[in-house]
């Protein structure tokens, strides 16, 4: 019920939605650098005609929050079924592309992985437009629609996904977001 007073009263494109999820960007605020997992669950909520911004924190969120931000949401490793010690990094990556890539147009979630040396994670928004993989980076509106070009500074043997364009939102959803 509470979130259906949170209704757009406008249409907007995937890149007018993902300017709209972080509009306070501060690099010298960690409230608003911190929070990219908030950012990626905006900008789905956005995309269903929620008319959000991404909530603040400075603690980062984990898989295990945004889990219950979903009914029967599923974490999924990157590579799995992969033994990925046999292959390189280039390799790892286009079996990400594929994997996620396989899950057809429409398909949207969040993107999680550490970078190559695992000091610290990131979030992102992945989507399938054209049957091609696109992330989008909401907390600082970057789109990038080569994959490979944002995969090379991630771990892909770290990498996990929770594909979200097909579940329904708990309550819980409510606390990460903003009212526009």
């Amino acid at each position: 019920r509470e979130l259906e007073e949170l209704k757009k009263t406008k249409d907007y494109s995937r890149d007018e939605d993902m300017k709209e999820v972080n509009p306070n960007l501060d690099p010298d605020k960690i409230e608003t650098c911190m929070n990219c997992t908030l950012c990626t669950a905006t900008y789905d909520m956005r995309r269903r005609g929620y008319d959000v911004t991404a909530g603040f924190t400075d603690l980062g969120k984990y898989d295990e929050e945004i889990m219950s931000w979903y009914k029967r949401a599923k974490v999924e490793n990157a590579l799995q079924g992969w033994n990925s010690r046999n292959f390189s990094e280039i390799q790892k990556q286009e079996a990400v592309i594929k994997r996620l890539e396989a899950l057809g147009d429409g398909a949207r979630g969040h993107f999680s992985a550490p970078d190559t040396t695992l000091s610290f994670a990131h979030d992102v928004a992945f989507e399938i437009e054209n049957h091609k993989l696109i992330f989008r980076d909401c907390q600082s509106n970057e789109k990038y629609e080569n994959p490979k070009e944002y995969l090379k500074n991630w771990n892909m043997d770290h990498a996990s996904f929770i594909r979200v364009d097909h579940l329904e939102y708990s309550d819980k959803i409510i606390n990460a977001l903003r009212r526009k």
